[in-house]
């Protein structure tokens, strides 16, 4: 749950229950752009156009394609919220005693809390995961106090991890442009298949620039 779902731009929900992912196969010029938007996400057009070898309707007309067909889902920035002084926390809570009003207090009373930037509902040993972020430490130290005396009804166990580093994430592996660069020696215009759920995850950049695939 987002607290501020604009961050996001035209970003479909999606839900994947399970079954086989659909095989998307891509041309030369897709290839060029996803490369080029992987390695730096934040390219202007022009200069993309540039280094995919392509002008700059052709490149326009690509991106607009793949976002079409969901392969570009949307763009955002990714702060380094330590390079600013923020504070960032993840609280893991395990709840019990759970009935649809408590756990809707709950979500109401954390989008009431301007430290509080997200909030998923989790499988597994913990129930939810809250991000909060505050230059104030001790601010923080106090809206958990708070929390679990508010809800103390709900909270069986809890535990909060802080966020130091921040790392640079990739999750389209990078072996699949190799494989092209290969095929595109021996074939004038080879095209690649990816399996869906290669494509269906975020792609950023530690300077902060990231892009949805």
């Amino acid at each position: 749950m987002a607290k501020n779902p604009n961050l996001f731009i035209n970003i479909d929900q999606e839900i994947i229950v399970g079954g086989d992912r659909e095989v998307a196969i891509f041309n030369a010029n897709e290839m060029e752009v996803m490369k080029h938007l992987l390695n730096n996400p934040k390219l202007r057009l022009s200069h993309l156009a540039k280094v995919s070898e392509i002008n700059i309707k052709t490149a326009a007309s690509v991106i607009k394609n793949l976002k079409k067909r969901k392969i570009i889902k949307g763009f955002k920035y990714v702060m380094d919220t330590n390079k600013l002084g923020i504070s960032k926390f993840r609280l893991f809570l395990t709840l019990h005693n759970i009935s649809q009003e408590r756990e809707t207090q709950m979500l109401d009373y954390f989008l009431k809390l301007k430290e509080v930037v997200q909030v998923n509902k989790t499988i597994g040993d913990w129930n939810m995961e809250v991000d909060i972020e505050s230059p104030d430490k001790t601010r923080i130290k106090h809206l958990i106090s708070q929390l679990r005396e508010e809800f103390k009804d709900l909270i069986a166990y809890f535990n909060i991890i802080e966020f130091y580093q921040y790392y640079y994430k990739a999750f389209l592996p990078r072996y699949l442009f190799t494989q092209y660069e290969q095929a595109a020696q021996q074939a004038p215009e080879p095209k690649i298949e990816i399996v869906a759920d290669e494509i269906d995850n975020v792609f950023q950049t530690t300077k902060g620039g990231e892009v949805q695939l």
